[in-house]
């Protein structure tokens, strides 16, 4: 059990995934954001990894600084790489699906300083928007108690425990959120 304020210090290994808002960002994006799904999908990217049994779209408190897993940086990178270059008549997707290769193959650190500006102002919208769902979580998990008579033992432990759940969720998201905002890298 942890108490609150440990995630955001990083003394509780907190741990939010993301699949949810991800693929929210992508269906915004209608026949762009299927292309990215089919991309990420033959790459590995998608889904369940075989290793991991997860997505592994998440964002991490700890070990510090706070910061999102390598596969949700990856998909992000990509979806920047089409989002920037949407209404250029001239850009070559396979040109910008070979920038984004050659980074997860090693062969290069990043795609583009504003690529890596792009992706950590979106995921920097992502932890506010996370971080408002968790306090409107909270505050419905709290507002579940009947308002008369005495409410079951259970019922307390269970709201108090999604209580947790979406307090972990805001915590990580806010410490993610002061790592972009302190230029972390990840």
């Amino acid at each position: 059990m942890w108490r609150e304020g440990e995630c955001a210090a990083g003394k509780f290994v907190g741990e939010v995934e993301v699949e949810d808002i991800m693929e929210a960002v992508l269906e915004q994006r209608g026949v762009t954001g299927a292309w990215i799904r089919e991309v990420l999908e033959e790459e590995g990217y998608w889904g369940y990894s075989c290793l991991l049994l997860c997505t592994d779209w998440t964002l991490h408190s700890s070990p510090t600084p706070a910061h999102p897993s390598y596969r949700l940086i990856t998909a992000l990178r990509l979806y920047v790489v089409f989002s920037q270059r949407a209404h250029d008549q001239t850009f070559d997707g396979e040109g910008g699906l070979d920038e984004w290769r050659r980074v997860i193959a090693g062969e290069r650190e990043i795609i583009s300083p504003e690529n890596e500006n792009e992706w950590r102002a979106l995921l920097l919208r992502l932890c506010s928007e996370m971080a408002q769902r968790a306090r409107a979580g909270m505050k419905q998990a709290e507002g579940s108690l009947p308002v008369s008579g005495e409410p079951p033992a259970w019922l307390e432990w269970m709201l108090k425990n999604i209580r947790l759940l979406w307090l972990e969720e805001l915590e990580v998201a806010e410490a993610v959120a002061q790592s972009i905002e302190s230029n972390e890298e990840f």
